[in-house]
């Protein structure tokens, strides 16, 4: 019986060459691959092999097939639109920031005692003016939170809220609680009431817009008595604020939201040692608006020291000598953009009539020392920084607009 024909022998001298060294060309000329039999026999099989190799070998010879055209377009290895901006924006950000730091290490290395004083100064005022009314309004907050505070409420706000807002009768209750306590606490409880499921990020963004806001102990008592040495303004103050805030709602939550039932998560038990938790992280939030308040003051004062606002302030001065208006107005605004509470301070011992138009928009805007403080909570909903400072910055503007027949023309 015959046996199968092998169209490749396994025999040692039809096994393929190795390649040729370099400098080692054929005598022939023509070039041997590892993979290509040295002789074939006449078979179908063979001939579709030796078709194959000559091909590849003979550039006169056509291919048994054209090989598939590569389509045009845009080439795979090439970023989409914009990556190249974003990195560049990325990697400059990174690099100014990098700059910044290194500048202000340097100016602690310089004088340490000249700033270790700003850092006590700062501290001190967190510790006697702020912690002492923020403190136990935050311990309340959160054993009301906790209790379903907001359940009370329900019925009455249910409406304005659903009509106005487009918001659930919950965002009520912290607009409440917020303009009783001031700031953090409403953007403390609208991560609180996210995170417990009582909302969706989508409306915990709704509800950011006009549910930051201040309270009378800091714009009455603080601002109005002591800075500007009238409860009266205060008062005025406070009112522009609030009304700004609620027409910033306004502007924001416009649009209908179709999901106002309660379709999220049922909120969480009560846990066993409620006070003691509530304890815990009020102290915990309390030193963190602490850390904030002292590193902006004074950041505010290595600013001012160092000499790296004198070209600001040299303007300043020069507009304030055109339009006729005190330096420390303008001087006090700049610094209020950064720290709120120094901007008041320095507004309040002014005499002009802006001054209290200057400081509704600060108390609204609230500074970026108290902006860090709330987007510290409300990143945990998805909330953009710079989608919440346009939003604070349009309140501002509101409530300055509003402070003006208040303060000028009555």
């Amino acid at each position: 019986m015959k046996e199968a024909f092998d169209p490749l022998p396994r025999g040692r001298e039809n096994r393929p060459k190795r390649a040729q060294k370099a400098g080692g060309a054929p005598a022939d000329g023509r070039r041997q691959t590892a993979f290509a039999p040295t002789s074939l026999p006449d078979t179908p099989t063979a001939r579709s092999f030796g078709r194959a190799d000559k091909s590849a070998d003979d550039p006169g010879a056509g291919p048994t097939s054209a090989p598939p055209e590569r389509k045009k377009g845009r080439p795979f290895f090439k970023p989409a639109a914009g990556t190249d901006a974003r990195t560049f924006g990325a990697k400059l950000s990174r690099i100014l920031a990098l700059a910044g730091l290194t500048l202000l290490l340097v100016l602690l290395l310089l004088s340490p005692d000249r700033y270790g004083e700003s850092v006590l100064a700062g501290a001190r005022m967190f510790c006697l003016s702020v912690m002492p009314s923020l403190f136990p309004f935050f311990v309340i907050t959160r054993l009301l939170t906790a209790l379903g505070a907001g359940d009370l409420l329900r019925r009455p706000l249910k409406k304005p809220m659903e009509k106005l807002f487009g918001l659930p009768p919950q965002a009520g209750t912290v607009f409440a609680l917020s303009a009783l306590s001031g700031y953090p606490v409403g953007a403390k409880l609208t991560a609180e009431l996210c995170l417990a499921g009582g909302i969706t990020p989508e409306k915990a963004k709704k509800m950011s817009s006009f549910c930051s806001t201040s309270g009378p102990l800091f714009v009455v008592g603080s601002v109005g008595a002591a800075m500007f040495a009238s409860r009266r303004t205060g008062w005025l103050l406070l009112l522009c604020h609030l009304a700004g805030a609620l027409l910033c709602g306004l502007l924001f939550c416009r649009r209908k939201d179709r999901t106002l039932s309660d379709t999220s998560r049922p909120p969480r038990p009560i846990p066993p040692d409620l006070l003691g938790e509530s304890v815990y992280d009020s102290v915990l939030s309390v030193f963190k608006v602490g850390g904030f308040i002292t590193l902006f003051y004074t950041l505010a004062d290595m600013l001012v020291l160092s000499g790296l606002l004198s070209p600001v302030f040299a303007l300043t001065d020069r507009l304030s000598g055109l339009w006729a208006l005190p330096p420390e107005l303008l001087r006090g605004f700049l610094l209020g953009l950064l720290e709120m509470t120094r901007g008041c301070l320095e507004l309040g011992r002014t005499a002009s009539p802006l001054a209290p138009v200057m400081a509704a928009f600060l108390i609204s805007f609230g500074g970026v020392s108290i902006n860090m403080q709330a987007l510290s909570f409300l990143k945990k909903c998805n909330i953009k920084a710079r989608t919440f400072f346009f939003r604070k910055t349009v309140h501002a503007f509101l409530s300055a607009l509003l402070a003006i027949p208040l303060f000028l023309l009555l």
